[in-house]
């Protein structure tokens, strides 16, 4: 049972990092892309970017359904991600 814990951790955790390699050039993304792209439905795609919302890693447009990245974490981003 801890096996599997961890495996779904890292499977989460594998997700926000492709989530933030999208986002990571500073644009603006429409969430129904990030769902498409990460095979995620909208209430996951929605709880993850409330997460990074309220770190303020990212800026979300809801009544346009876009995201992007906060241009202050972009700089930390472009250090993380080659």
């Amino acid at each position: 049972m801890h096996s599997q814990s961890v495996w779904v951790g890292r499977v989460a955790v594998s997700k926000l990092e492709v989530m933030l390699e999208l986002l990571a050039d500073g644009a603006w993304h429409e969430i129904v892309e990030l769902q498409q792209r990460l095979g995620l439905d909208a209430y996951t795609v929605e709880e993850v970017m409330a997460f990074l919302c309220e770190y303020s890693f990212v800026q979300v447009d809801k009544e346009r359904g876009l995201v992007r990245v906060n241009p202050d974490f972009k700089k930390l981003l472009f250090e993380m991600v080659p």
